[in-house]
């Protein structure tokens, strides 16, 4: 078998052999076996995504940010078609190109950090574990790399092409092959362990649960198989080949199809909650973030789906087929198309802080001029988080003084106004950045403060007239007193 021709062709073959029924029946089974998982699957606890779908599971959900608008940070050109999806792990991306290579970008710039040659096409999605990277090649073989500088740690050569993406769990390297086989290889020294034979090649990724293997083969079948022995548990046939990824978030399945949609189905009863048509078919793996669903399009479009609805929130048009599925990590969306680029698309904090529960003390109808005035207030801000909190106060309508306000738990911010004299009029407001650069002030709203300083003791204009008050009726309690003596 000649292991050189392009991925592209025998991907996108293979693909549309399958009639939507049967493409519905293996992603409802493989949905079967994911959602048995779901009470159990966690979140990953950091911003990376370290394989292909996020996690073990393939369950295609980050809890990173994820982008709002079309804004493209920045985009970089491989020598080839690409369709692997990327891996993004402390900062950089892994991903292959039909050009032979894995590369290794900087996740924010976009500049190469390495690269590696390898036989063939890498369709393969990497996984990244333990400071190494694990991907497949067209020319058949498994390999195992530096992540920090992409030399060469070990290959095992299968008998068939590779373009799924391994899975790395209990010290093993799991990886379907053309060969018809599913290879498990440890993870250190890429030595055989076992292999499983089934009716046809094995495209599919292999998802990792509870000590089983799950994995889908080009014979109908999705096969669940011991991770330690390779020993089938129980094997499943469908109407047609399962290729296919779900995401499976917020107890909905997430799904794209050759008939040009993206589906969203209830994950306890497969009843349709929406679908959203693009232009051709779509055989990218949806992504889950933020809210959205992400997914890429053979009309060449990368589209942002509000998850609960479908509603479109953007898409980007590039210059080729999307066969590739997006990663998402650090705020950015990474997704590669067919016009050799690898697009990294970012979020954009649009909304500023929120400003609420501002108080002092003493409150306003109570400060003295011996009284140093404290202002606590709430500012929160989920997106780019709160930079900067400015307490800005005026006396008697004159110029403004800014106090930085303090941290001083969580949300609140604290700062103090200087005791000012007797009925000294004080305005203040505040102001909140976020690291994103949004401001807001409560300035014309109700948060806009006005106190009037009162005096310490009495005032002259009170204290003449009680001071008159008292001395005549001094005055006139001795006056009696003496007469009543008289008497």
């Amino acid at each position: 078998m000649n292991h050189a021709f392009n991925g592209r062709i025998v991907f996108s073959a293979n693909m549309r052999k399958l009639g939507f029924a049967s493409s519905l029946l293996a992603t409802v089974l493989l949905l079967l076996v994911l959602s048995a998982m779901l009470p159990r699957i966690q979140a990953s606890g950091n911003d990376d995504w370290p394989m292909f779908h996020h996690d073990l599971q393939h369950s295609g959900y980050s809890t990173s940010t994820a982008p709002n608008t079309n804004y493209k940070l920045w985009n970089y050109t491989t020598g080839g078609w690409v369709s692997s999806s990327p891996a993004a792990v402390h900062g950089e991306i892994y991903v292959g190109s039909n050009d032979n290579e894995i590369y290794c970008l900087n996740a924010s710039t976009g500049a190469l950090i390495w690269n590696f040659t390898t036989g063939g096409p890498v369709s393969s999605s990497p996984a990244v574990a333990d400071d190494r990277v694990y991907v497949g090649s067209f020319d058949g073989n498994v390999y195992c790399l530096d992540a920090s500088n992409g030399a060469l740690t070990w290959n095992y050569a299968t008998g068939g092409f590779i373009v799924c993406s391994p899975a790395v769990a209990y010290g093993n390297v799991y990886a379907g092959s053309g060969d018809k086989n599913v290879y498990c290889l440890n993870a250190s020294t890429g030595a055989f362990v076992w292999n499983f034979t089934t009716g046809a090649g094995v495209f599919s990724s292999p998802a990792i649960f509870n000590g089983n293997v799950y994995i889908g083969s080009d014979d109908n079948r999705i096969y669940c198989l011991n991770a330690s022995t390779g020993a089938l548990i129980w094997k499943v046939s469908t109407g047609g080949l399962v290729e296919s990824s779900p995401a499976v978030s917020y107890g909905y399945v997430y799904f794209g199809s050759y008939d040009r949609n993206v589906y969203c189905l209830n994950a306890s009863t497969g009843a349709l909650i929406w679908n959203f048509t693009t232009g051709a078919e779509v055989f990218s793996s949806p992504a889950v973030a933020y809210g959205n669903v992400y997914v890429g399009s053979f009309d060449r479009n990368i589209y942002c789906l509000n998850a609960s609805t479908g509603a479109l929130v953007w898409n980007y048009t590039t210059n080729d087929e999307i066969n590739g599925s997006p990663a998402i990590a650090y705020g950015n969306v990474y997704i590669a198309s067919g016009d050799y680029k690898i697009y990294c698309f970012a979020f954009v904090d649009i909304t500023p802080p929120n400003i609420t529960g501002v108080s002092q003390a003493p409150p306003k109808n109570n400060v003295s001029s011996q009284d140093i005035v404290e202002v606590n207030a709430t500012v929160t801000d989920d997106a780019s988080g709160v930079k900067e909190v400015t307490l800005s106060y005026a006396s008697n309508n004159g110029a403004w003084t800014n106090v930085t306000m303090s941290n001083l738990l969580e949300n609140v911010w604290s700062a103090s106004i200087p005791a000012f004299p007797y009925g000294t009029n004080v305005t203040y407001i505040i102001i909140a950045q976020d690291n994103a650069g949004n401001a807001i002030t409560t300035l014309g709203t109700a948060y806009e403060h006005q106190y009037v300083v009162i005096p310490e003791f009495p005032t002259p204009t009170i204290a003449l007239p009680l001071f008159m008050i008292f001395t005549l009726l001094a005055v006139g309690f001795r006056r009696r007193k003496q007469l009543r003596h008289q008497n």
